[in-house]
């Protein structure tokens, strides 16, 4: 009895499949249509600044635009580029000792062909989503650097008045847009040491960290708890335009209890970010996590805690007599901005009796 061969078969073709025809056309034609609603619209624009023969304006203002963008694409897209090359170029030459290991190890051969291609996709997305982001804030940027003096203080600092409206504003979105640019940094930094072994688990618990990734990682870490510490210090400046309170500007609990926590809090965190810094140098992030944690507790009972206590207990029982003073301060400010402040206040006594 025999058995006839199975005849041979062609070979499957293993490439990647070329996109469809129609896939390309709908979306070329779907981006000829984004881009002529967006010429449209500029060009709309255009048009009538010359007709008001105020194209000057119009320019100004896409000049603010683009400048903002690109600082922000540069200032976004430039930190996550180097966490991820720095990390991929100190990556240690390890062999999987732990299963846990060998797992990891599956993830690194499967990303490392696109390694090169996301080290600059990624960084180019956020970077693009950061340039639009800090390019809404053109007013603000106009306004920072056409500012003037008002001539008038502010009764709790003794600042410039142009100070609240010209320089704070720009100042605190600045501070924020470096503060997620510190976060997205250390989140890459530690995706990308663990993926290149930077950061290696442990066949129990724990990780096993190189000197290059701690380095990095205290480093990012110490700058984004410095901004942080930034951002908590011009707070206080924030506290005289706060309209949450009994009147717009700081009230008792803001000056007797919730500025001189912040003052406090944010020396702490410049303590604090010295250790994280210090923590490069050592084989254990122990001091970090216990400094941070300190860090957290204080902040949340010195700013939150306290000022709410004492706005409870202490205020609201005699809210009349201990606002007295900031609600002059509100009256004065509001006269002055509306520029009656010089108008002289006469009293009226009323009187039931008509003249004879």
């Amino acid at each position: 009895m025999s058995f006839s061969a199975r005849p041979p078969q062609a070979p499957t073709s293993t490439g990647s499949r070329r996109p469809s025809p129609l896939l390309l056309t709908i979306i070329a034609v779907l981006a000829l249509v984004a881009l002529f609603v967006v010429f449209a619209q500029i060009y709309t624009e255009v048009l009538w600044f010359q007709q008001l023969e105020r194209f000057d304006v119009f320019a100004t203002e896409w000049v603010a635009k683009g400048a903002l963008f690109a600082i922000g694409f540069v200032l976004m897209a430039a930190p996550l580029w180097f966490m991820l090359f720095h990390a991929h170029r100190t990556r240690p030459t390890i062999t999987p000792s732990n299963p846990r290991e060998e797992n990891l190890d599956r993830y690194r051969e499967a990303v490392e062909p696109l390694r090169r291609t996301l080290t600059y996709a990624i960084p180019a997305v956020i970077g693009l989503l950061g340039g639009v982001a800090l390019s809404a804030a053109w007013q603000d940027a106009l306004l920072l650097l056409n500012g003037v003096p008002f001539g008038e203080t502010d009764p709790q600092f003794s600042n410039d008045v142009g100070l609240y409206v010209f320089t704070l504003p720009m100042v605190n979105i600045l501070i924020d847009f470096l503060g997620m640019i510190a976060l997205l940094s250390f989140v890459a930094s530690i995706v990308a040491h663990y993926l290149f072994g930077g950061v290696r688990p442990r066949e129990t618990r724990g990780f096993d960290i190189t000197r290059s990734a701690r380095i990095q990682l205290a480093t990012v870490l110490a700058v984004l708890v410095l901004i942080q510490a930034a951002r908590l210090f011009l707070s206080r400046f924030g506290t005289l335009t706060d309209d949450s309170g009994l009147v717009t500007g700081a009230t008792y609990t803001d000056v007797n209890a919730a500025l001189p926590a912040m003052l406090i809090v944010s020396i702490a965190a410049l303590l604090v970010a010295a250790l994280v810094f210090s923590t490069a140098y050592f084989k254990s992030f122990r001091l970090t996590a216990i400094s941070l944690g300190m860090l957290l507790v204080l902040g949340g009972v010195a700013v939150v805690g306290f000022p709410a206590a004492m706005q409870q207990f202490q205020v609201n029982p005699s809210q009349q007599s201990l606002e007295s003073e900031y609600i002059q301060r509100h009256l004065e400010a509001t006269r002055s901005a509306y520029g009656i402040d010089d108008v002289d206040v006469i009293p009226y006594t009323p009187s039931t009796q008509g003249e004879s």
